[in-house]
């Protein structure tokens, strides 16, 4: 099973600022997602969310792949069916802690580049610095 195993706390579109040779940036298709499970799950939306210009995120994170759909032909005389897939986890962070508030930093950032800040059950805020390219 792919996705969370308790309900979601939050969820957020970051603007890393990984712009694509397009107008589309890559977040079109990325989403964060928090869970009452205690992990924090980068997701690509695909292109049926962002349309087929934006940039796949997979490409600015080291170590991340997808496989997205394919069209298929049904046969002679019938049209092309196309089959939407699931939205495609990337990775995974083990946060542990229940997540309550998710929000990132820009690419540009100085000190804190493409990183994620967790606020969650205990009196800490967390840093995730991403493994951007």
């Amino acid at each position: 099973k792919e996705g969370h195993d308790a309900a979601v706390a939050s969820v957020l579109f970051p603007k890393f600022g990984l712009a694509s040779s397009s107008h589309i940036a890559a977040e079109d298709r990325l989403l964060v997602s928090a869970g009452n499970d205690g992990s924090i799950l980068l997701w690509d939306l695909g292109v049926e969310c962002a349309g087929d210009k934006a940039t796949d995120p997979s490409h600015f994170f080291h170590g991340c792949s997808t496989d997205r759909g394919e069209n298929i032909e049904t046969g002679e005389g019938m049209a092309t069916l196309s089959i939407t897939p699931q939205p495609k986890i990337l990775f995974g962070i083990p946060h542990g802690d229940k997540p309550n508030w998710l929000v990132s930093s820009n690419a540009a950032e100085p000190i804190f580049p493409c990183s994620l800040f967790v606020a969650d059950t205990s009196s800490d805020i967390t840093v995730y610095s991403l493994p951007n390219r």
